[in-house]
């Protein structure tokens, strides 16, 4: 019961920071919406940041995601950048699911982007992968590029994996995505 409190105490601390009221709004709100696959076997990032224990069973599955991310920038960065929250949910092909609310450093390189991201989440297996834990926890590299209209198209590299903070299992899982992004205003006019 003591790992249900945790997990929901990080879920709520990731909540807070991003509703932050503070921020300073420099770009549009974007609603993502992406599809890849789970739990892919294709590209082992091993000698990286975001290793998968190649020795567990796989389990690849098509990965649907729908994402809210903020226009509030949390850190005075701009021009170079900013650190803007998001909302996250995923579900699989085979049922599983995972919500995470994250950070992401959205960096500007011209009409490129290069934005890392990171957040705890709530997993659940559904019919898909067992990942050790229900807390798990997404990092993500995604390369996009901006329209004149703020709309983005990206490719996406995600890890997902529970750390053993809680849990002595870690198998991880690797996702491999592509993004079409566009500004809330598009469903949402002023």
């Amino acid at each position: 019961m003591f790992g249900r409190a945790r997990l929901l105490a990080a879920l709520a601390f990731s909540i807070a920071l991003t509703s932050s009221a503070a921020a300073a709004r420099d770009q549009p709100d974007l609603v993502s919406l992406g599809i890849g696959q789970f739990d892919e076997t294709f590209y082992n990032p091993q000698p990286y940041f975001m290793g998968v224990d190649y020795n567990s069973i796989h389990d690849s599955a098509v990965d649907f995601r729908a994402e809210y991310i903020f226009g509030e920038n949390l850190v005075p960065i701009s021009p170079y950048g900013s650190l803007r929250p998001q909302l996250g949910f995923e579900v699989t092909s085979k049922g599983s699911l995972f919500f995470t609310p994250a950070l992401m450093l959205d960096l500007p390189l011209g009409p490129f982007h290069f934005t890392p991201s990171f957040g705890p989440g709530l997993y659940i297996q559904g019919g898909g992968k067992r990942l050790g834990y229900s807390l798990e926890f997404r990092t993500q590299l995604e390369i996009s590029y901006e329209f004149d209209n703020h709309a983005r198209v990206a490719l996406a590299l995600s890890h997902m994996s529970n750390g053993r903070l809680f849990a002595t299992w870690n198998p991880g899982e690797d996702s491999v995505l592509a993004y079409f992004q566009f500004p809330i205003e598009w469903i949402y006019p002023d």
